[in-house]
């Protein structure tokens, strides 16, 4: 009898609350700095600076979640290097669209 009670629990694992907490904190926090980024792209500056603000803040908050050893998972660390990626192109970009600008 306690074998499946056992089973049961384990099926019944992703549904404890102290597991969906976790996943939930890093979609929090990947949302809050969306909401910043939105926010500095409403300035009335280039809307560049909005989307270098959220790559950059992506790629080190996932290197962080990589390196501190919280949530991890196959996609991870390309994740890290594509945002690494896309924040040096939008640098490149800011960088030559403002020297068109002047």
């Amino acid at each position: 009898m306690s074998s499946k009670i056992n089973k049961r629990t384990f099926k019944l694992d992703p549904f404890i609350p102290e597991k969906r907490a976790e996943v939930g904190a890093a979609d929090r926090s990947r949302a809050g700095l969306a909401l910043i980024a939105l926010g500095v792209a409403c300035w009335p500056v280039t809307p560049l600076v909005g989307m270098l603000t959220y790559s950059a803040a992506v790629t080190l908050y996932l290197a962080y979640v990589g390196f501190a050893g919280g949530l991890s998972g196959i996609l991870l660390w390309p994740a890290v290097i594509l945002h690494m990626i896309l924040t040096a192109l939008l640098i490149r970009a800011l960088i030559s669209d403002e020297e068109i600008k002047t």
